[in-house]
């Protein structure tokens, strides 16, 4: 069945590089325009035929040839082309992908269509997020945060490609930890001025918190943990909050075994997710460099 679709797209391509090409006769009395439109017609079906079959890089090449018909038209679906390209592609070769995804953001931001250019960089930063490639998902991530500001509809989605940069950025070894902590806490004071996002401020102070802790300031958490506690004295009943004061005592005191006990006591009643693990890890790793704590458990 996949063969049949493959040769039915083979057939439309034929079609369309004939009708693009044109015949002595036709090109007298058909202009350019026409040949383009009619091309690209015959071009978009060979793709869906390809994508039934999956042959990806064969879709991909057609709506490449879409392109070609599009810039000839200029009815402004370049980028477009680019995206459906970049989607098919993405099948078998990512790094292909991102380079499509790239000159779709590039017509989108020059015709001034920024929701498409930020939803698109977001892609790929998810792309390079899936494949670990954390430096670089965080240069794509803020780049899309960069795109949805400048668009000035989607503060959410700011926010969020935002967290994405201060919670990747943790994961590398030449990580900004400054930075993380200080998106976090510009985040999680914007929450406070909403009734409806100010109980979702704790959650991102607590990041802080054990991003201090990470950057071997015990000292400077616990000067937050109360400008936290004059923004948000609800805190001051929230279990993240406990949690920290214990931290800051174990690691002032170097107490492995107390801070192994918080853990494994904590991650019973609300579960540490694999970014707090992470952070956790090092943390423990500075007070015992040869002892890690394992996923999911801390005895």
């Amino acid at each position: 069945m996949d063969s049949n679709y493959v040769l039915k797209g083979d057939e439309f391509m034929m079609k369309g590089d004939k009708a693009l090409k044109g015949s002595a006769f036709g090109n007298i009395f058909g202009s350019k325009g026409e040949r383009a439109e009619k091309a690209l017609e015959l071009y978009k079906s060979a793709a869906t035929q390809y994508k039934l079959g999956k042959k990806w890089e064969k879709a991909s090449e057609a709506y490449q040839r879409c392109i070609t018909c599009d810039q000839t038209l200029k009815s402004g679906e370049t980028g477009d082309f680019y995206v459906e390209s970049a989607k098919a592609i993405s099948n078998v070769n990512k790094a292909e992908s991102i380079q499509f995804y790239e000159k779709a953001i590039e017509h989108y931001a020059s015709e001034n269509r920024l929701d498409n250019a930020s939803r698109y960089k977001k892609e790929i930063a998810q792309i390079y997020e899936s494949e670990f490639e954390f430096h670089l998902a965080v240069k794509a991530y803020q780049e899309a945060a960069d795109f949805f500001q400048a668009d000035g509809k989607r503060t959410s989605e700011y926010n969020q490609m935002r967290l994405k940069v201060a919670e990747l950025s943790t994961l590398n070894a030449s990580g900004d930890l400054i930075a993380a902590i200080k998106i976090f806490e510009d985040i999680g004071d914007k929450y406070m001025e909403n009734k409806l996002t100010a109980p979702s401020a704790k959650e991102l102070y607590f990041k802080s918190c054990l991003l201090y802790l990470c950057n071997n300031d015990s000292v400077g958490c616990g000067i937050a943990l109360e400008r936290y506690l004059d923004k948000d004295p609800s805190f001051a009943s929230a279990r993240q909050y406990k949690f920290v004061v214990n931290l800051i005592k174990a690691v002032d005191n170097n107490n492995v075994q107390m801070f192994s006990d918080e853990c494994f006591e904590f991650n019973k009643i609300i579960p540490l997710d694999k970014w707090k693990l992470n952070v956790l890890n090092k943390i423990k790793e500075s007070m015992q460099p040869l002892q890690q704590v394992e996923d999911g458990g801390f005895r």
